[in-house]
């Protein structure tokens, strides 16, 4: 099977998350892998507040921005996605569109305003 470009980005993207979700699973190690270096395993199920973010009805570049200000969290796509599934309950498997949106370094591909809205959609249960 011949897959375009963008394709084949995402499947590198699934693949790399899939590797790095084997070592969440894993409660009975003190250091788990977040695919570019090993941290505390306590500090991959940080509450960060994205919750009450939400509440405060914070938009995502907001968000995004006041998560990757703070010391105590590296803001990662990977991470990001953990704590929308940890603090909001949305599974990685409908979270994991979001990918299509941001490049490998979680800069955005695509105008602020489509992903406020695909954010939106996401938190209501209508995307993906």
């Amino acid at each position: 099977m011949t897959f375009s470009k963008g394709q084949r980005y995402l499947l590198d993207v699934l693949e790399a998350v899939s590797r790095t979700l084997r070592f969440l699973v894993a409660d009975d190690y003190d250091f788990v892998g977040d695919g570019e270096r090993f941290v505390e395993a306590g500090r991959m199920n940080q509450i960060v507040g994205l919750r009450e973010m939400v509440e405060r009805g914070m938009g995502l570049p907001e968000i995004l921005a006041d998560l990757g200000a703070r010391e105590d969290f590296r803001l990662s796509s990977v991470s990001f996605l953990q704590q929308v599934q940890l603090e909001l309950g949305i599974p990685f498997t409908r979270t994991r569109h979001l990918y299509e949106f941001f490049d490998p370094d979680f800069r955005p591909l695509a105008d602020w305003s489509e992903l406020e809205q695909r954010w939106h959609d996401l938190l209501a249960g209508t995307w993906p």
